[in-house]
C-alpha cells in the first residue's frame, strides 16, 4: 500500500504545480499559517505526511507537535483541502509500526 501513497503523492505534486501557476498568474496568493490535526498516530506516518506536504508545491510543513502540523500555505482555500484524504488513508494502510 506504500506504493499507493507514492502514486497519490505524484498526482498531488503534478496537479499542485498547475494550481500554483494559476495562483501566480492571477496574483491570488495569500500565504498563511494553518494548524492541522491529523488522525495519524504512527510516528513514521506523520513523518511521511509532513514530508509529502512539503514536497507538494504551495505548502510547507513548518512545525510538528505530536499529531499536530503547522503548515505554511499559499492557497486561499479552506484548510481541509490542504491534506489529501486518500494520501492519509494510504499512509494508514501502508506504514506499519
Amino acid at each position: 500500500m506504500f506504493i499507493r501513497f507514492i502514486f497519490i503523492l505524484f498526482i498531488d505534486i503534478y496537479s499542485s504545480t498547475f494550481s500554483i501557476f494559476k495562483l501566480i498568474f492571477t496574483s491570488n496568493i495569500s500565504p498563511r499559517l494553518v494548524p492541522i490535526k491529523t488522525t495519524l498516530n504512527n510516528e513514521w506516518s506523520i513523518f511521511f505526511l509532513a514530508n509529502a506536504i512539503t514536497l507538494t508545491p504551495g505548502t510547507v510543513t513548518v512545525n510538528r507537535k505530536g499529531n499536530k502540523l503547522l503548515i505554511l500555505t499559499t492557497y486561499p482555500e479552506k484548510s481541509d483541502k490542504i491534506i489529501n484524504k486518500e494520501l492519509v488513508k494510504a499512509l494508514r494502510k501502508g506504514v506499519k509500526h
